[in-house]
């Protein structure tokens, strides 16, 4: 016969092992032009525009100079390892989300991928956007934004 114990512990792993596991999306590429910093946003699903190239296996979004996109190609929805870049698609170009170290043991990179979200809104559309950016120059933005100076593109 099963333990109160024995239950909890079969439960938790099973909760751990659907929770780790969820669907996934082919993962997209992003390229910012050199000395971009701001705000980023690409707009899918938008008829009459051009669909976002495959490359190596991944969408990829190469951003202009005014952080705007707009793509016919749908959304995708879940886990990726999604990729950004300055430039081109080189480690010595990678910027990073969260601090990542490129090798076990190297110190982590500097964060300048912030604020990474998808939003679905009835008049703007599905979009994902992210500000590009030093934590001061995303501090500042964000200050402007609270303060009413400025708006998210």
């Amino acid at each position: 016969m099963w333990d109160i114990k024995s239950t909890f512990l079969i439960l938790a792993a099973i909760s751990i092992g659907v929770l780790g596991c969820g669907p996934t999306r082919r993962p997209t590429t992003y390229i910012v032009p050199a000395g971009f910093s701001g705000q980023v946003r690409v707009r899918y699903g938008v008829g009459g525009s051009p669909a976002l190239p495959i490359v190596r296996g991944a969408f990829q979004v190469r951003v202009p100079s005014s952080g705007e996109v707009v793509t016919a190609t749908a959304i995708e929805y879940g886990l990726a390892d999604d990729r950004y870049y300055r430039t081109d698609v080189s480690e010595a170009n990678r910027l990073y989300e969260g601090g990542e170290a490129t090798r076990p043991g190297d110190p982590p990179r500097p964060r300048s991928i912030w604020n990474s979200e998808v939003t679905v809104d009835s008049k703007a559309g599905t979009y994902v956007s992210f500000f590009v950016g030093s934590e001061a120059q995303h501090d500042t933005y964000e200050a402007n934004l609270k303060a009413g100076k400025g708006k998210p593109k």
